[in-house]
């Protein structure tokens, strides 16, 4: 068993950043190499771009893995220097049914990923213990989350799925192939309006 809870897996963030930037190289290769202009300087703005974008992505990781956790509080490096967040500061929770849970303080937001914790309901464990009894969300608050989350998860599907119906029936061409797929995507929409609904009344 891993006696520090704080403890998180150097080799996924490493392996996660790699892969990230391996992305970021090939997007830019096929970009220069399939598209009309591709190597010519006006582009190199749009490559900068891609690659400062999949830079910052590849950096979270690596803050979550230099973040520090002390008897003290947090400390957590950024952009704009690190923030500190004292444990007896934090005043609220955020998103704990994610995995990418939010420790808000009066000045202060921590973010912490804990999916790269190699014992991550040890980590929730020990948060528990170190920060204010009423701060923690109870049972009803967790569920209330993951019933709110599924909510909108199935709002997202709804609205995609009539998104869908209406460019199947524009683009369409084939009758038949349009009737079916138009009442098979009807049909799926149904069922997550009856989902988006069970949600939204199990919540409390």
């Amino acid at each position: 068993m891993n006696s520090n809870p704080f403890e998180r897996s150097s080799s996924l963030v490493w392996a996660l950043t790699t892969i990230m930037m391996i992305v970021a190289f090939a997007f830019i290769f096929i970009f220069m190499k399939f598209t009309i202009g591709g190597t010519s300087a006006i582009c190199f703005p749009i490559y900068a771009g891609i690659f400062l974008f999949f830079a910052f992505i590849s950096s979270l990781p690596i803050i979550q893995l230099m973040t520090k956790y002390t008897d003290s509080g947090i400390e957590q490096p950024s952009i704009f220097g690190s923030k500190f967040l004292r444990w007896q500061d934090i005043k609220e929770i955020r998103n704990i049914t994610t995995g990418g849970i939010i420790l808000v303080g009066s000045e202060t937001k921590i973010n912490v990923n804990l999916f790269l914790f190699k014992n991550p309901q040890g980590f929730m464990s020990e948060i528990r213990s170190r920060i204010p009894e009423s701060v923690y969300p109870s049972d009803t608050e967790i569920n209330n989350e993951i019933y709110r989350r599924k909510q909108n998860d199935a709002g997202r599907s709804i609205i995609g799925t009539l998104i869908a119906i209406v460019m199947v029936i524009v683009i369409g061409k084939n009758i038949s192939a349009v009737i079916i797929i138009g009442l098979l995507m009807l049909a799926f929409m149904i069922y997550e309006i009856r989902n988006w609904l069970k949600y939204r009344s199990l919540q409390s």
